[in-house]
């Protein structure tokens, strides 16, 4: 126990010691601070000094230049005024020549004036006319437009329409490419045969005549047959009248209805006369009417060229309105030029006036 409080006792000791030796370092530091900080605020101050005996040395420099100065302006001012009197009396000199000279010139500038005026006055008229030509013209022109606008619509809205129909036909255009081929090598026999079209129309409206005359005769006919029915009739009593009358019925509806295929037939062959077909028409029309057995298997074979026909069609068609269009864009630019020269020519006649 006795060991254990001396080593105790020792360790205070160390301790105080310790605490002892800091306290010094801290004061020591704290007046080596206070003497740096003294010495750093005695040499601010002979800085500032400094500074002032500056200032001073500037401030008297200065005042000896603005002197100077102010000297070199006195005469400089003394020698502008001696100038300007010399110029002040050549300036008069030269008024009382300019006066002369002015009056002669408002004389000239007066006649010159009212040329002027006059001119002015024609120039203006003539802008207002050109302005109000070109209003005028710009007004025609947008109509114009508005009405190309609305016709290319339409044309658009129709090319639509002619481009569904012809979507729907390309399926059909497959079936009908082999025929195409067969129908161009026929064309090009047809340009050879066109000049014996010339006779084969011939050749037709003789057998239109001879159609008329054959219709002629199925009148007389039927004519005929009623007069030997009624006279059958008279004979064999009412029942037998009353059989007559519906097989007249019956051969006239037959009639009406040759009649009908031949004005058919007779409307294709036009059309073919007017694609250049008109030999194969021909020959169709006078199978229609021989037999309605013959026309009806002309007409089966004949649906794929009436397609190619509404192609050929429809294909004209597109090119007559690109013609109308291209023809209205030449008359416009025609008229656009005309006006342009002789607004030209007014322009330069108004410049030689």
């Amino acid at each position: 126990m006795y060991q254990a409080n001396k080593k105790k006792k020792k360790k205070k000791k160390k301790k105080k010691k310790k605490k002892k030796k800091k306290k010094k370092k801290k004061k020591k530091k704290k007046k080596k601070r206070e003497e740096e900080e003294e010495e750093e605020g005695e040499e601010e101050e002979e800085e500032e000094e400094k500074k002032k005996k500056k200032k001073k040395k500037k401030k008297k420099k200065k005042k000896k230049k603005k002197k100077k100065k102010k000297k070199k302006k006195k005469k400089k001012k003394k020698k502008k005024k001696k100038k300007k009197k010399k110029k002040k009396k050549k300036k008069k000199k030269k008024k009382k020549k300019k006066k002369k000279k002015k009056k002669k010139k408002k004389k000239k500038k007066k006649k010159k004036k009212k040329r002027r005026r006059r001119r002015r006055r024609r120039r203006r008229r003539r802008r207002r006319r050109r302005r109000r030509r070109r209003r005028r013209r710009r007004e025609e022109e947008e109509e114009e437009e508005e009405e190309e606008e609305e016709e290319e619509e339409e044309e658009e809205e129709e090319e639509e329409e002619e481009e569904e129909e012809e979507e729907e036909e390309e399926e059909e255009e497959e079936e009908e490419e082999e025929e195409e081929e067969e129908e161009e090598e026929e064309e090009e026999e047809e340009e050879e045969e066109e000049e014996e079209e010339e006779e084969e129309e011939e050749e037709e409206k003789e057998e239109e005549e001879e159609e008329e005359e054959e219709e002629e005769e199925e009148e007389e006919e039927e004519e005929e047959e009623e007069e030997e029915e009624e006279e059958g009739g008279g004979g064999g009593g009412g029942g037998g009248g009353g059989g007559g009358e519906e097989e007249e019925e019956e051969e006239e509806e037959e009639e009406e209805e040759e009649e009908e295929e031949e004005e058919e037939e007779e409307e294709e062959e036009e059309e073919e006369e007017e694609e250049g077909g008109g030999g194969g028409g021909g020959g169709g029309g006078g199978g229609g009417g021989g037999g309605g057995g013959g026309g009806g298997g002309g007409g089966g074979g004949g649906e794929k060229k009436k397609k190619k026909k509404k192609k050929k069609k429809k294909k004209k068609k597109k090119k007559k309105k690109k013609k109308k269009k291209k023809k209205k864009k030449k008359k416009k630019k025609k008229k656009k030029e005309e006006e342009e020269e002789e607004e030209e020519e007014e322009e330069e006649e108004e410049e030689e006036d």
